[in-house]
C-alpha cells in the first residue's frame, strides 16, 4: 500500500490509503465529486513534493508509482527533473519517453530522448522504437528495436518486433518515412 495522505475539503479531512479515500472521522467514502477535488488535491500535494527531492533514486521511485498511478504527465515531469541533475540517465530518459507516448505526444518523446538515440541501454531503445511504431514509420522502427535486441532487450522487445512485422507489409512500397 502506499504512503497515506490526508486531505481537507469542505471542513472534511479525507485519508488516501493508497486505495481509496474515506473520511478520517466516519470513514465513509466521499461522494464521487469529491474524489475528483481530492485526486486533483492529492496530484498537486505530491507534485510539491516532487520538486522537494533531489536524490536520483528517490525520483525514480517516485516516477515508477506515477506511472503506475496512470499520472504520466508528473511521471515525465519527474524525469525531466533527473535529467536535469544526470542529463545521460538512460533510466529517465526511457520514463520520459514512455510518458510521452502515453500522452499520445510520440514525436516529443523522440525529439527528448535524440540525444541519448546512441546508447545501448535496451529499454530506451525499446521505447524509441515504440513511438516510432506510433508514427507509422516502420522501417526506423525495425531498424530499432534490431538494436535494442543486439544490446539484450530479450522479451521486451518481442511485442514491438510483431506489431512492426505485421505492419511493415501494410505500407506502401513508396510510402514516405520521415
Amino acid at each position: 500500500m502506499g504512503e497515506v495522505k490526508q486531505i481537507n475539503l469542505d471542513r472534511s479531512t479525507y485519508v488516501w490509503d493508497g486505495i481509496r479515500w474515506y473520511d478520517r472521522r466516519t470513514f465513509l467514502t466521499p461522494p464521487t465529486v469529491d474524489v475528483l477535488k481530492l485526486n486533483i488535491l492529492l496530484l498537486k500535494a505530491l507534485e510539491e513534493e516532487d520538486l522537494s527531492i533531489t536524490d536520483v533514486e528517490d525520483l525514480l521511485v517516485r516516477a515508477q508509482k506515477a506511472g503506475k498511478a496512470l499520472q504520466y504527465r508528473r511521471m515525465g515531469l519527474i524525469a525531466e527533473r533527473i535529467l536535469k541533475f544526470e542529463p545521460g540517465h538512460h533510466v529517465a530518459a526511457e520514463i520520459l519517453c514512455s510518458s510521452l507516448r502515453e500522452q499520445n505526444l510520440p514525436a516529443q518523446a523522440l525529439k527528448a530522448t535524440q540525444r541519448l538515440k546512441d546508447t545501448d541501454h535496451a529499454p530506451l531503445l525499446v521505447a524509441r522504437a515504440a513511438a516510432l511504431c506510433d508514427l507509422e514509420k516502420w522501417q526506423e522502427a525495425l531498424t530499432e528495436i534490431k538494436r535494442a535486441q543486439a544490446a539484450g532487450a530479450g522479451r521486451l522487445a518481442t511485442p514491438l518486433v510483431k506489431r512492426i512485422k505485421s505492419n511493415i507489409g501494410a505500407s506502401p512500397p513508396n510510402a514516405k518515412q520521415n
